[in-house]
């Protein structure tokens, strides 16, 4: 993967580079077959002590606070989120972005001994990453420490988990940043804005309530005295979960976090608050800038929580695959045939049909789906595929780092910042005894499971259909 720029995410996780990560990682995993050594056994070892395997611990602090810490040998950074319930999706009507603006100050204020920070200063602050990451029901910010910085990195995370302090300034910076990153979703590249709508909509946002969201208006108006009490709700420690992944030879995290956490109120996270309802939809509009239509199909999957789910997972990984291999590279200024995320946001599966330039309906795109892919037969997917593909995500919903994943994690901040958030956010989820019923579930999935699931998705009941079209002056001649 190639070095980038540290990146920090203050808006919905959808805009941002961390979110194309997820499904690139996922192509990454496929193509390798060898086992990262585990040893959860001697877990324990690997967060005090030399080891050279790949091993996880979980443990509730003598507050309360529950942690997650990964052991990456021979890494040379260390990642470290801290998760809370709550997120975009609470935002009250007229005031979408607040759960975002909320994460900002959080993250740049000053807290304690901590000194304000910003944008700018971030890139030198924390050369390895940091992100700030606002999901539908969840919110993580995360930094990233070299092994010599680590213990300096903790106490100043754990110093904002305590409180900071909101100031007018802090609030105009913050609330650039925000509006920022919502115009680059809504207004700027037509696939992130795609993207972003097709659950929006999904969720009944109509076009006002949407030019209202791209513009943040209903924040314009909050000030350091409004938003300084919402910040403390929104983030209070004792709802808090700790994620630490890095390499962690001879780290005494336990130690560590037990010393720092030291008067800070603590608790399990407790149940996330319920997603947005999503309604199925079939929409054109028309977005200027467009030299052709793109469109997507949304999937509704099942609840989470319902047995079914890991065998809908698996067959839309299997639905995806086949779509990259069927319909070709994504034509610009798409970017992708096919986004889906079990933990982040594991209700909508979205598919990118290609679409010809006389494609102007959603009807258009829900048939180029239903042609290739939806009205399949027989599926056909061989034993060996299934296991290799089974053990290329398994990494993604608590089982095994392979190799290839796990070299990414020593040498690339943004890839140690996906595992740390990845964990905190299955802890969030319903932690380790949630996931293990779930990656059982998912063992037992077979090819007859999945051909089932291919009648499910072209259910137009459950499906979010969205096309974009150019203007009609711009319509090629002939067209």
């Amino acid at each position: 993967m190639p070095e980038r720029r540290p990146e920090f995410h203050s808006a919905r996780p959808r805009c941002t580079a961390r979110a194309r990560l997820l499904p690139a990682a996922v192509l990454i995993t496929l193509a390798t077959g060898a086992l990262a050594r585990t040893a959860g056994a001697e877990a324990g070892r690997a967060l005090g002590a030399s080891a050279d395997s790949v091993t996880r611990a979980t443990w509730t602090l003598s507050n309360g606070t529950r942690v997650v810490a990964q052991h990456i040998p021979r890494g040379f950074g260390i990642s470290i989120s801290v998760g809370y319930p709550g997120g975009s999706d609470q935002d009250p009507a007229g005031r979408g972005g607040l759960a975002a603006l909320l994460a900002e100050l959080e993250f740049m204020s000053a807290a304690g001994d901590v000194p304000e920070r910003t944008r700018r200063e971030m890139t030198s602050l924390r050369p390895l990453g940091a992100d700030v990451h606002v999901g539908e029901c969840f919110t993580l910010f995360t930094e990233v420490a070299n092994r010599a910085q680590f213990y300096g990195v903790l106490h100043q995370v754990v110093t904002r988990m305590r409180g900071v302090q909101v100031t007018p300034g802090g609030v105009t910076a913050a609330l650039a940043t925000v509006r920022g990153h919502y115009h680059d979703q809504y207004l700027g590249a037509p696939d992130l804005a795609l993207y972003n709508q097709m659950r929006d909509r999904a969720t009944g946002l109509d076009d006002a309530a949407l030019r209202q969201l791209a513009t943040v208006a209903g924040l314009e108006k909050l000030t350091a005295k409004d938003l300084a009490p919402q910040v403390a709700k929104a983030f209070p420690s004792n709802r808090a979960v700790i994620a630490i992944a890095g390499n962690l030879d001879g780290m005494d995290v336990r130690a560590a976090l037990e010393h720092e956490l030291t008067g800070v109120a603590g608790g399990p996270p407790g149940a996330l608050p319920p997603a947005r309802r999503l309604q199925p939809f079939s929409l054109g509009t028309t977005r200027a800038g467009l030299a052709r239509p793109i469109g997507g199909i949304g999937i509704f999957a099942p609840a989470f929580t319902d047995s079914t789910h890991p065998a809908f997972f698996l067959a839309a990984l299997i639905v995806g695959a086949q779509g990259n291999t069927q319909w070709g590279d994504p034509v610009p200024p798409m970017t992708s045939r096919f986004q889906y995320s079990v933990i982040e946001d594991p209700d909508l599966m979205r598919l990118y049909p290609p679409m010809t330039l006389q494609d102007r309906t959603p009807e258009a795109v829900a048939q180029s789906f239903t042609s290739t892919l939806g009205r399949q037969d027989n599926l056909v997917v061989q034993d060996d595929i299934m296991e290799q593909l089974r053990y290329g995500v398994e990494w993604l919903i608590g089982g095994r780092l392979n190799d290839a994943v796990l070299n990414h994690m020593r040498t690339d901040g943004l890839s140690l910042i996906l595992l740390s958030t990845n964990i905190a956010e299955r802890e969030l989820r319903g932690g380790e005894a949630f996931w293990s019923v779930y990656r059982a579930r998912a063992e037992k999935v077979g090819v007859p499971d999945l051909v089932w699931w291919l009648a499910y998705m072209s259910d137009p009941k459950l499906e979010a259909r969205l096309v974009f079209v150019p203007p009609e002056a711009t319509k090629p001649a002939g067209h």
